[in-house]
């Protein structure tokens, strides 16, 4: 479940998943290696876990409480939204950053355990290199784990 959050004024995405576990492993992948990432300039979403005060949600039939969620910045859109085709510069500019993440992953001994077009998160920013294009962005590590975590 998405909903809107603020922080500092920012609008943001509170991402309530079905399963806490899921809010954990997220949160431990960008805990331990966020920063360096964000440094290196590495394509990945930023997300922080946050208390929730035992919310009760709807869910279906049943109402769950919910504890903790997932606050991480509001993206345009996932690549799996983008109609096909798409332009040869573009599939490459989206390769190469995919590239450079897993390849920071792997590095820092992470699997991303889930890449897919909707876990791919494009966004639009004026101080872009190329500000025709959007910036491409990693995200849902809920099924991340390290690689020596008993594979």
């Amino acid at each position: 479940m998405f909903l809107s959050a603020f922080l500092s004024f920012k609008p943001m995405v509170l991402k309530i998943p079905r399963e806490i576990s899921k809010v954990v492993k997220e949160c431990k992948l960008y805990e331990s290696i966020g920063t360096m990432a964000e440094k290196a300039e590495i394509a990945l979403v930023p997300v922080v876990s946050i208390k929730l005060k035992g919310h009760q949600i709807k869910d279906g039939s049943a109402a769950k409480i919910f504890d903790k969620a997932i606050l991480m910045p509001i993206y345009a859109c996932s690549l799996e939204e983008i109609p096909p085709p798409i332009s040869v510069e573009y599939a490459l500019l989206i390769f190469v950053r995919l590239s450079e993440a897993i390849l920071f992953l792997i590095d820092k001994c992470w699997l991303h355990g889930d890449i897919k077009p909707s876990n791919i998160f494009l966004h639009y920013s004026d101080s872009s290199a190329t500000p025709s294009l959007p910036q491409v962005k990693i995200g849902d590590f809920g099924h991340s784990h390290m690689l020596n975590e008993g594979e």
